[in-house]
């Protein structure tokens, strides 16, 4: 832009604070060669140098003045003509600018519910660690003076791999920003300053240079003063003409009316005050302790940075502000995202809460004993301990029991033992030989005597309900052959005291010695001979030998009564049933009994798939194998998972790769060769079958486990008997019954709610919804909704489900009959805090001042540091510069402008050529 285009722009009087003009001359970019330039420059100075020479010798004969004023006019209409040809645009930009943006994390996990930072000189703080940056945030000034400068997000993190957004403001424009786009008064007034002195101008020019030509056309030829007032005409003329063209050209909004002075019309006035201002905009949470609650049971501090960086990718992230105690423990390391925040050019503002040393505190992490007891046969208690600050110790701890539901205080002692703690983070685990109490329920508690210093007295307890019956687990164990893992089962029930079991063995002879507590000769032919079991399990099974009827029965015992089955498929007997030609009922009971689609033989998915592997694989555990307790070979699921990797595997297996609607995979067979469009065998499935549970295993060669220890495979098969058994075990009523699909769960955690009920005629139950009551460890009764199946497919099971959100134990009660009615069924599930959480509780600053100091950013210990400025250290909110980005957007050219300015050059043009002609005419010039 040239000197004429800075005059121009000086000449604006509508500035509008989100929009900028600019003026281009658009031949400047078209002369982009030097010899264009070259060459229109030897031009102009060829036409002035003609227009001079010419004109000196026009004038030889007149005063000078005169020749001087024609050369101006000749000139100025040169320079007009020149105006022209370099294009003058205007343009009007619109200014985008990004704000500047800021992402919180808040760590919400369960060990941000310990005690927060210490004072300066160590006094311990009354609040959390959580309840520290919570007062921060909803009770400060924080979030509000922050979106001063930056757009904010307020995110909490914990066990998800994203963080969950919790808030967000927008930046609160500056003043100056968001004010209303008014008329540039000053700038006005300027433009009406020049238009009354270019029209004081104009005025005197016409005067004088009427005076010079009037002296010629009266006769004063000679008259030398007429030649200079000429000459004062013309200059003043030109001066004239400029200052009318800095007020009218850059400023097409204005008539000349209003800039001689009249007012605006109403629709200008309106139209020139739009407003850009916008008002900030905030979602907030209603309760910000809810929105904020620490409750997870892992801490992602590495993803959440990670999701922050991915999402804010394109946008200008001054930085992340980052509350936690460090003590990340799942997911990417946060180290090692330290590149990408440098190479993004984001700092990590880190504000570490809690105590740099872990707090003295002895916790009573889990108590396991069974729900349910025999008269007479010891059972076993295990207690486990963790603990901080007291390695080395010994604690007293006491098993305690007395009737349920009664005050801790009236608990009798069972017995105690002193423990020794061994190192800080380290479970110690306790086994106790108890003799079961007389028929009924009991409470039973195990009770930490710890010394003075302890954190938390609140966790030195636990309480766990149990109930002493007299019958025992009844099972029928029905094999087509004597396999090995059958004998193994067989003799392991048999020596089981919680067991009675009965055998049918279908290649047995009369004459045949079975360890059983009775030997079957045929499969029970009715519903009322299965009701004297609580599970069967089928080893390779003939059912070709099982009447119809009997099957039939077999599905309402599972279905109506609450039984369990375990399917152990086989390559002998199993065919027989599953072939084409096995078509009718009985194949259509199993089949639908099963988890899995059990193909026929002979089918495409089977001609895909191997029976056996020349190889053992090994069995691999699924998501929902590693949260199913009864595949747990220890006690604690990391080294169960352990062992099931050391395990040598199996070399046979069935071809079922697809599982029935709401089954469950739990193990599935690793050869990569014998997978079917990326689906590996299935092992293992189980499922849900109205009351009762089904279990489906792919092979008898579980006995292999026998290879890591005896007592793997016994615990294996004793627990999942006991699964399968649950239902008959816990019905409470001929009506009904209610499962819950886990009895322990971790914080977090989804816990599913089973129904199967029945009406007054003990028909299926048919209603749109049935309502339970949930009552959670604090003895919080809200009601949970239960639905039936969605695919309507067994009438009068209804499910539901509910989050595990506090630790201890959750009770599920569902009322039969209305309100007057005594039966009730219930479903317990006990709830328990990670350790992973809270095994390591102090402050990690080594890890959050590297992410600070290597990103850029700044560390804090404390909330009050963060917040307070002093002679070595900004607060956060000094620290953290804004990155705002400002962009102007081209508009289209301004074509009132561009009429305003080029109708101004002609006139230039045109009236010096004709101030020119008639100057000439009147001097007697050619």
């Amino acid at each position: 832009m040239g000197l004429v285009g800075a005059y121009l722009e000086l000449g604006c009087t509508f500035p509008v604070a989100q929009t900028r003009i600019v003026y281009q001359w658009l031949r400047f970019e078209q002369l982009d060669q030097w010899w264009h330039w070259l060459f229109l420059a030897l031009l102009v100075v060829a036409a002035l140098g003609y227009v001079l020479f010419w004109y000196r010798k026009d004038s030889r004969e007149h005063f000078r003045p005169i020749g001087w004023s024609l050369t101006i006019w000749r000139l100025a209409a040169l320079f007009g003509l020149l105006l022209i040809f370099f294009q003058l645009e205007r343009r009007t930009e619109q200014r985008i600018v990004r704000d500047s943006r800021v992402a919180v994390l808040v760590d919400t996990s369960m060990s941000m519910t310990l005690a927060g930072t210490p004072s300066a000189i160590g006094l311990p703080n009354s609040l959390s660690r959580s309840e520290e940056v919570n007062r921060l945030i909803s009770q400060s000034d924080f979030l509000e003076r922050l979106s001063q400068q930056h757009q904010v997000s307020v995110y909490r993190f914990d066990q998800l791999s994203r963080p969950t957004s919790v808030a967000a403001l927008s930046k609160v424009s500056d003043a100056s920003e968001t004010a209303e786009a008014v008329v540039n008064t000053d700038a006005l007034e300027w433009a009406r300053l020049w238009c009354w002195v270019g029209a004081l101008a104009a005025a005197t020019a016409m005067l004088l240079l009427l005076v010079a030509w009037a002296a010629q056309i009266l006769g004063f030829k000679d008259w030398y003063p007429g030649s200079w007032l000429l000459f004062a005409g013309t200059l003043l003329g030109v001066a004239a003409f400029v200052l009318a063209a800095l007020a009218y050209v850059p400023n097409p909004q204005y008539s000349w009316a209003v800039l001689f002075g009249a007012d605006m019309r109403p629709s200008q006035a309106t139209e020139a005050q739009e407003s850009t201002a916008e008002e900030a905009v905030a979602t907030l949470p209603e309760d910000w302790a809810e929105a904020l609650a620490a409750n997870g049971t892992e801490t992602h501090l590495g993803d959440a940075i990670k999701f922050v960086l991915d999402r804010e990718a394109s946008n200008p992230l001054a930085g992340i502000v980052i509350f936690s105690d460090g003590r990340s423990n799942a997911g990417v390391d946060p180290r090692e995202l330290l590149s990408l925040t440098q190479m993004a050019n984001v700092p990590l503002y880190v504000v570490g809460v809690g105590s740099a040393q872990s707090p003295n505190n002895l916790e009573l992490v889990e108590i396991d004993l069974p729900k349910r007891l025999y008269p007479g046969d010891r059972f076993s208690m295990s207690v486990l301990i963790a603990g901080s600050g007291f390695a080395g110790q010994q604690v007293t701890l006491q098993i305690l029991a007395g009737e349920k539901d009664a005050p801790l205080s009236e608990l009798g002692i069972e017995t105690e033992e002193q423990v020794l703690i061994e190192e800080d983070g380290v479970v110690t685990g306790i086994d106790f030989q108890l003799e079961p109490k007389p028929l009924g329920d009991w409470q039973y508690a195990a009770k930490l005597i710890v010394p003075e210093g302890d954190a938390n007295a609140e966790d030195n307890v636990q309480t766990a309900d149990v109930q002493v019956i007299e019958r025992k687990n009844r099972v029928l164990i029905f094999a087509g052959g004597p396999t090995r893992e059958y004998q193994f089962v067989r003799n392991l029930l048999y020596r089981d005291r919680d067991v009675e079991s009965h055998v049918l063995l279908q290649t047995a002879t009369v004459a045949s010695s079975q360890e059983a507590q009775e030997i079957l000769s045929e499969f029970p032919a009715g519903l009322r001979e299965l009701s004297n079991y609580d599970a069967i399990v089928a080893f390779d099974a003939d059912w070709t030998q099982v009447p119809d009827s009997s099957l039939q029965a077999l599905e309402r015992w599972i279905a109506e009564q609450a039984g369990g089955l375990i399917m152990i498929a086989g390559s002998v007997e199993m065919p027989k049933w599953t072939s084409p030609s096995a078509a009718g009922v009985r194949a259509d009971v199993l089949r639908s009994l099963s988890p899995v689609v059990l193909e026929r033989r002979g089918s495409a998915l089977l001609a895909s798939g191997r029976i056996e592997s020349a190889n053992a694989w090994p069995l691999e555990l699924t998501a929902d194998g590693r949260q199913s307790e009864f595949l747990w070979l220890t006690d604690e699921p990391k080294s169960s998972l352990e062992l099931w990797g050391d395990f040598q595997g199996v070399y046979s297996f069935y071809s079922a790769y697809e599982l029935k609607p709401g089954a469950k995979s739990l193990l599935t067979f690793s050869d990569p060769t014998a997978a079917v469009d990326g689906q590996q065998p299935v092992y293992m499935a189980s499922q849900y079958y109205g009351a009762g549970r089904t279990l489906f295993i792919g092979g008898s060669e579980l006995w292999r486990i026998r290879s890591l220890g005896d007592a793997y495979f016994d615990r294996l098969y004793t627990k999942l008997v006991r699964w399968v058994s649950q239902g008959r075990l816990l019905l409470d009523s001929d009506r009904g019954v209610l499962l819950a699909d886990r009895e322990q769960a971790l914080l977090g955690d989804q816990v599913v709610l089973r129904a199967v009920l029945k009406d007054e005629r003990f028909e299926p139950l048919v209603q749109s919804e049935v309502i339970a009551r949930l009552i959670d460890p604090q003895g919080l009764n809200t009601p949970l909704s239960l639905r039936p199946l969605a695919d309507g497919s067994q009438p009068g099971v209804y499910t539901g489900q509910f989050p595990v959100l506090k630790p201890g134990e959750y009770t599920a009660q569902l009322q039969l009959g209305g309100l007057g009615s005594e039966e009730l069924l219930t479903a317990s599930v006990k709830a328990r805090v990670p350790a992973l959480e809270m095994q390591r509780a102090e402050r990690n600053d080594s890890l959050l001042n590297q992410l600070a100091v290597e990103s850029g950013g700044a560390y804090w210990r404390g909330v009050e540091n963060a917040t307070t400025k002093d002679a070595e250290n900004a607060s956060i909110l000094e620290s953290i510069q804004p990155q705002d980005q400002v962009a102007y957007l081209p508009g289209a050219a301004d074509q009132a402008f561009q009429l305003r300015w080029r109708g101004w050059l002609m006139a230039l043009i045109a009236g010096c050529l004709t101030l020119e002609w008639l100057t000439r005419r009147l001097h007697r010039l050619a």
